[in-house]
């Protein structure tokens, strides 16, 4: 008596008994929970099959690692930038604000007159869930510590006192497109969007390069608020700094 079998459906197959005819149906006989006591894998599954399991064990484990590695959340860890040295977050740059008249502003002039500062490239940004960059500036000198704590908690400390920030809008090309400038002192926290024209950016922003690690910005300008029955104030700006992308963040 010999025996020809054929594959059926997916898993499954057919026997037919040469002298009788019958077919012997095994469609389930792959199923696991049917083991005869004694009957290794390789007795109980084709070789193919074993085969395509492995494979599939495999492709399954790659296709967990790429969507891992895709979704994961974007952070500082996260960032394939190079080690900082103190020199990365030196710069010098000069704030000033001077209210006239607000009810919600302390009048008088302050300023801010920036030592350290650090870029960081941020996704999401609102409105539009654009890109942009996000310049921090603090009066404080570039220290080990000051080093720490923006890499390692994106300047918390610093933050406790004053310091000014600019968010550059980034368009095709890596063009600016606005500008925003908060000035944030004790008891006083102003944010504006000082340009958005193509003039006003033109003008205030007149060296602007991004590379994807590295930001080189030469910007001198001031905005002005003066209509009646308004706050009336000044904000003025003098940056020139030359710095790499310390962190990306998704907003």
């Amino acid at each position: 008596m010999s025996r020809r079998c054929a594959i059926v459906r997916s898993y499954g197959f057919e026997c037919h008994e040469k002298n009788t005819g019958q077919t012997i149906s095994s469609s389930s006989a792959l199923s696991p929970r049917q083991f005869t006591a004694g009957q290794s894998v390789e007795e109980k599954y084709p070789s193919w099959w074993i085969i395509i399991m492995k494979i599939s064990s495999v492709a399954r484990w790659l296709v967990i690692g790429l969507l891992s590695a895709v979704l994961k959340p974007l952070n500082a860890s996260s960032s394939s930038y190079a080690p900082f040295t103190l020199q990365d977050f030196q710069t010098k740059a000069a704030f000033e604000l001077i209210v006239t008249d607000s009810k919600a502003l302390k009048p008088g002039t302050s300023k801010i007159a920036a030592q350290s500062a650090y870029v960081t490239l941020a996704h999401g940004l609102a409105p539009g869930n654009v890109d942009g960059l996000e310049v921090q500036f603090f009066p404080t000198q570039a220290t080990e510590k000051v080093k720490a704590d923006i890499i390692e908690n994106d300047a918390k400390e610093l933050k406790k006192s004053s310091y000014a920030a600019l968010v550059l809008f980034l368009g095709k090309d890596n063009r600016i497109w606005q500008a925003n400038l908060s000035f944030v002192v004790p008891g006083t926290t102003t944010a504006r969007t000082v340009a958005w024209k193509p003039e006003e950016l033109k003008k205030y922003f007149f060296e602007c390069q991004f590379d994807g690690k590295r930001l080189v910005l030469k910007s001198k300008g001031s905005y002005a608020e003066s209509e009646k029955d308004r706050e009336q104030l000044r904000l003025s700006w003098n940056v020139d700094l030359n710095l790499p992308v310390i962190r990306e963040v998704r907003r």
